[in-house]
This record gives structure tokens, C-alpha cells and sequence, in this order.
């Protein structure tokens, strides 16, 4: 088979995936809000932007958190003691990266992620307090939060009366 027939035979596949994908993002689209802030506070995001994300989490920079002469990466379990109110205050450390992708999958319990970014940066992209609650309604046991290259303090508070474990993926 020539090239050309190889290229074209691509670029018609390519043009399918695109055409079904853009379908894919308006009837998923009917039922989301308008504003992209609304997004945020509604909880759930474009179907197609959960897809790209999907894809590309594996390549974004990762958050390291420390709780005194412990540090936490990538696949560390997090245990939080049991009792309403109860919890953790870990800082995320500070990087040469301009943003990193915490992302936590919840294993047990109830938790409430509050992040703190005392930064102008974080103020001017409304990145300066984020909190997810787990599990999450929409988002189920997942959920990312974003942190700025100067980094913040993370609080893990356990709400119910199990204790609460989750992972940083």
C-alpha cells in the first residue's frame, strides 16, 4: 500500500474519532451548565475534558506532600484517625513546576480535602482555597486537586466515624 493511501486512510479515521467525539461533547453538553465556573461548583466538568485529563495524568507533574519527616508520593496511603471533625495537615512542598496535579483516590470513610495557596497567583486564578469532599457525587471516589510552584497546606479532614484512608495517585 503507497504512502498516500496510508495517509489518507489516517486522516479519515482521524476525522471520524473527531466527528464522533464532538458528538459525544453536545449531547453530554445538554445537560451541563453554561459557565465555566458553574462547572466547578456543580462538581462535574465536559466529558471530554474527563477523557483528555484521563489521558494526560500520567504525563502531568505530581505534588509531593510532607507531614513533618514523612513525605508522600505517588501510589503512599494516607490513614486519617476516625471522628468527626479529625484530620491531617500536610504541606505540599514547593517546586521548579508552574502547576502539579494532586490527584486522591478515597478508600474508605468520608473526607473533606481543603487546599490552601496563600499566593497572588493562586488569588488571580481562583486557585487559593479548593475543597472536595469524597466521596464525591458526581466524581465518585476521585478527586485532583492543583497546586502552584510555591505550594500550600493541605488539610484531610475524616467526617464520618470510620476511619478514613485514601491514596495519592
Amino acid at each position: 500500500m503507497s504512502r498516500t493511501k496510508i495517509l489518507i486512510i489516517g486522516l479519515i479515521v482521524l476525522s471520524f474519532l473527531f466527528a464522533v467525539t464532538l458528538r459525544l461533547g453536545h449531547v453530554n453538553r445538554q445537560s451541563q451548565p453554561e459557565e465555566p465556573q458553574s462547572y466547578a461548583e456543580a462538581g462535574s466538568f465536559p466529558g471530554w475534558s474527563e477523557g483528555i485529563a484521563g489521558l494526560l495524568a500520567p504525563l502531568s507533574p505530581k505534588v509531593q506532600l510532607k507531614r513533618g519527616t514523612n513525605t508522600y508520593q505517588t501510589g503512599d496511603s494516607l490513614t486519617v484517625s476516625s471522628g468527626a471533625g479529625s484530620g491531617i495537615v500536610l504541606t505540599v512542598s514547593p517546586s521548579d513546576r508552574p502547576f502539579r496535579i494532586a490527584t486522591f483516590e478515597r478508600q474508605s470513610g468520608q473526607l473533606r480535602l481543603l487546599y490552601q495557596d496563600g499566593t497572588d497567583e493562586a488569588e488571580s486564578l481562583n486557585l487559593d482555597e479548593q475543597s472536595i469532599d469524597l466521596p464525591h457525587r458526581t466524581r465518585g471516589d476521585r478527586a485532583s486537586l492543583v497546586a502552584l510552584k510555591q505550594g500550600g497546606m493541605l488539610q484531610i479532614v475524616c467526617e464520618g466515624s470510620v476511619q478514613c484512608h485514601l491514596v495519592l495517585q
